[in-house]
């Protein structure tokens, strides 16, 4: 569970379900973000120079771009607003094991069944149905052509929302023998090129059938058994035939042809002037309220007896199906929490991927296959195609010349303000030199060879060095020679990142939440931010004293078009893409947001009732502990005879205000602000 939960990083991609939004264009958008993301988490190299041309300094080609790309491409999602597919995450962590083990046994299952039925619809002599009449019920249109000795139905012209195929097959065109199986299949309209251009999809959330005699009356047909062409799918086929008002198709996009084998309870007997009707309802939209409908079709029949024993009671696959049942039934009595993964599409419905002439997703030049760079790759990952497995270990190699020292010199610039290699996003051949190119890599060695890419570890020696432990104090000289601080003369000073700022404030006056995961949270606004948006998404702020109020500043709620005003003050980025350096500003725009943004006033007023409350022993004594908590270290005597004044001040004018203004003047302190 835990390797495919850490998949779910690359799923925080852009999505957008606006009208006139073309999600194929989105999609390959997020696949894109995907790849340079990478490179610039563990290459720190400019890869996406590379997207329209060779890069012009370093030693990576264009086609490298797509080869790479090639392991991302065929993810199962969409990044629509379902997010599907996800993960159920148990609440309890002792329960992953179990959960792992029966989501892999349900998955073999799951495959093992499909397979017995996939077998028998590839072995099955379908017939061609000829005789259509195909219409709907709205004003689409359907025409039918004979292809190949069966009909197909096709949309005309343009195709309303909610477009349902109401199909009717003359009893003549199925033969004598009862029926056992039937077979819808949905065609793009152009098979070959949708592979690469895929067109808009379907989805068929119910499907009813029925015999209709001469006279008009119907009976209606129970199907007991629905066979995709595919092993696993987001929504289950069975919601097809069981009109539950799920969905089942090609969401959003058809890139195949695609088949469903329906299993009639009864092998169906037809009178020759009766006619078999379905009614199949279309009734989703995509986006821009684009219609899923089936636009291109055809249906066929089988008499073959195999298809009434199959998934039964003494077949060879119902103890697989009833050993299913209760796995399904124990993992969803296992309490959890939905995640987005990213997830492999089958072979056989893989995406080819093609080099995008001058990065152009609309012009597909020739076919690539997953690959890594020629210059970082000394030995081959692997034999044979490669998937994003092999290339998660590429990354961690021991030949792998980057991935150790982008880490160490990121977590350096972390402690330091800047890095050994300034350019955190760009170790190429235009990033700046190493100003300590030997300690660089003892770094690197240690963390990969020795810590074994143990985060804490390297940390932990990285703090304890000289280097990180002498005072910060700085001389003019000094600060003229070495602004930065590069020669290493003095130890680091630097003020806390946006949700750093926020999340000690809510430490230190006790007010911080505890509860870990769950859904994002909406912390007070400034009024009238969320204006532009109160029609459509709702930011409902929690009462004061509700924890949800306080959470820590990871599970804020995050809009690209409205920027959360602290984080955004305190230079966060907008999260819209990877921002491997964030430059720190200095602005009063930051001490009134301290001073005066609602959850800062009230940890100040928290902070003071811990003071007055909470703290022992005389003003002094209170003000000793106060300063330590809010800067980490012990006040001198002149810092307290100041803060005692303070409070002697305004106690003075406002006896229940003096431990308020202490509050709101230690949170506001540089030493607390700064690390």
């Amino acid at each position: 569970i835990g390797d495919l939960v850490a998949t779910a990083c690359q799923r925080n991609t852009q999505t957008n379900d606006e009208g006139g939004t073309d999600d194929e264009v989105f999609r390959v958008e997020a696949v894109v973000d995907r790849v340079n993301t990478t490179w610039q988490t563990w290459g720190s190299l400019t890869f996406g120079c590379v997207q329209c041309h060779d890069h012009p300094y370093d030693p990576l080609r264009n086609e490298e771009y797509y080869q790479f790309m090639a392991f991302y491409n065929n993810s199962a999602d969409s990044d629509l607003s379902d997010e599907a597919p996800l993960i159920t995450v148990p609440d309890d962590v002792r329960l992953y094991n179990e959960a792992a083990a029966l989501r892999q046994g349900i998955l073999e299952l799951k495959e093992s069944i499909w397979e017995s039925g996939m077998g028998l619809q590839e072995q099955t002599d379908w017939r061609g149905v000829k005789g259509l009449k195909v219409k709907s019920n709205n004003s689409t249109k359907f025409s039918v052509v004979e292809k190949l000795g069966h009909d197909e139905f096709f949309t005309e012209g343009t195709v309303e929302t909610k477009t349902h195929n109401l199909i009717d097959v003359p009893a003549a065109s199925l033969g004598d023998e009862p029926i056992t199986a039937l077979l819808l299949t949905v065609l793009p309209y152009d098979p070959e090129a949708s592979v690469s251009n895929p067109e808009w999809g379907f989805l068929v959330n119910d499907l009813e059938a029925s015999v209709v005699d001469q006279n008009g009356e119907k009976e209606p047909i129970a199907f007991r058994l629905s066979v995709p062409d595919v092993p696993w799918m987001p929504t289950d086929p069975m919601n097809v035939i069981e009109g539950n008002g799920k969905n089942w198709g090609a969401d959003s996009r058809i890139h195949y042809t695609r088949k469903l084998v329906l299993v009639p309870e009864v092998p169906l007997s037809l009178e020759k002037d009766e006619v078999l009707a379905f009614h199949i309802h279309c009734d989703k939209t995509g986006q821009g309220s684009h219609p899923m409908a089936i636009q291109r079709g055809q249906l066929s029949s089988s008499s073959d007896m195999r298809w009434t024993r199959l998934g039964k009671k003494g077949s060879e696959t119902f103890p697989r199906i009833e050993e299913l049942a209760q796995a399904l039934k124990r993992l969803s009595d296992i309490p959890g929490t939905t995640v987005p993964i990213m997830h492999r599409r089958p072979d056989k419905l893989a995406r080819p991927t093609h080099i995008f002439e001058r990065g152009n997703a609309m012009v597909k030049g020739d076919l690539v296959f997953a690959g890594l760079p020629k210059t970082l790759t000394k030995v081959a990952p692997a034999n044979g195609p490669l998937d994003r497995l092999e290339m998660a270990r590429w990354w961690v190699s021991d030949n792998h010349p980057l991935t150790a020292r982008v880490f160490v010199n990121r977590i350096w610039a972390q402690l330091f303000g800047i890095g050994i290699v300034p350019t955190l996003e760009d170790f190429g051949s235009s990033g700046e030199k190493p100003t300590h190119p030997e300690l660089l890599d003892y770094l690197a060695v240690r963390f990969q060879k020795d810590y074994a890419f143990g985060v804490k570890a390297i940390i932990r020696e990285v703090v304890l060095s000289h280097a990180y432990r002498q005072s910060s104090r700085v001389t003019p000289e000094l600060l003229e020679q070495d602004p930065d601080n590069r020669l290493l003369a003095r130890g680091p000073r630097l003020r806390l990142t946006a949700e750093m700022v926020r999340d000690q404030t809510l430490a230190m006056s006790g007010l911080i939440g505890s509860k870990r995961g769950g859904s994002p949270v909406h912390p007070p606004l400034p009024e009238g931010v969320w204006r532009p948006f109160a029609s459509r998404d709702k930011w409902e702020t929690p009462e004061v004293g509700d924890e949800d109020r306080y959470r820590r500043s990871i599970y804020t709620y995050v809009k690209r078009t409205i920027p959360f005003p602290t984080f955004a003050t305190f230079d966060a980025p907008s999260r819209e893409f990877c921002s491997p350096r964030r430059l720190s500003s200095n602005t009063p725009l930051q001490a009134l947001v301290t001073l005066n943004d609602m959850v800062f006033v009230e940890c100040a007023e928290a902070l003071g009732k811990r003071l007055e409350s909470d703290f022992s022993g005389s003003t002094e004594e209170r003000l000793v502990q106060a300063h330590r908590l809010a800067t980490g270290r012990s006040a001198n005597s002149k810092q307290i005879e100041e803060l005692v004044g303070l409070h002697d001040e305004v106690h003075a004018q406002s006896p229940d205000k003096a431990w308020l203004v202490l509050a709101q003047v230690l949170l506001n302190l540089d030493e607390t602000l700064t690390y």
